[in-house]
């Protein structure tokens, strides 16, 4: 006999949209099925925790039959939802004004410091400069636009000290990321 939500396999974890009906929690771990580049990313991820990151799961296990095993993130901090993604592209601008976020293909629980440092990257910007002057105009007070960034979050002192090595963590993830899904996509 099982509890309300739960399986055979486990407790059935609501959410996402690639593996709906698949995450199973199991005791303290997660399990789903691992996507093709799971090796890739247990690398990415046991390199954030090497760095000080506790926001993320970590990988413990590939299974014969294809899932992947991972601890259940209860980063310090709390988690809530990340949208993981609010770059100028997934905002629905009406008059001027942002009137709706879209595109949640990345959200996940996490960490508010987390969410803001991915939403910097764009919107302060806290680019490279020639990415920056690409999609941005020139002369924006980046200081004064990462402190409003912070005050309308809401972040705590703790985060706000923790944001700029957080920001560099987001980067450093995000490079990772771009760079498998472009060997990806020229490998085939």
């Amino acid at each position: 006999m099982t509890a309300e939500g739960e399986t055979a396999e486990g407790e059935a974890l609501a959410g996402g949209m690639v593996n709906v009906g698949a995450v199973f929690r199991r005791g303290a771990l997660v399990e789903r099925p691992a996507p093709p580049t799971a090796r890739a990313l247990h690398a990415h991820l046991l390199a954030l925790a090497e760095h000080g990151f506790d926001a993320a799961p970590r990988p413990v296990n590939l299974t014969a039959d294809g899932r992947e095993q991972l601890t259940l993130a209860d980063p310090a901090g709390g988690t809530m939802l990340c949208h993981n993604d609010v770059c100028p592209e997934n905002v629905v601008f009406r008059d001027g004004r942002a009137a709706a976020l879209i595109d949640f293909d990345m959200a996940a629980p996490g960490r508010a410091v987390w969410d803001v440092a991915m939403t910097a990257r764009y919107w302060v910007p806290m680019l490279d400069p020639t990415s920056a002057a690409a999609l941005h105009p020139t002369g924006l007070d980046a200081p004064t636009r990462l402190r409003i960034l912070a005050d309308g979050y809401g972040l705590s002192p703790q985060d706000r000290a923790e944001l700029p090595g957080v920001i560099e963590q987001a980067t450093a993830s995000c490079l990772v990321t771009h760079r498998e899904v472009f060997t990806a996509a020229l490998l085939g």
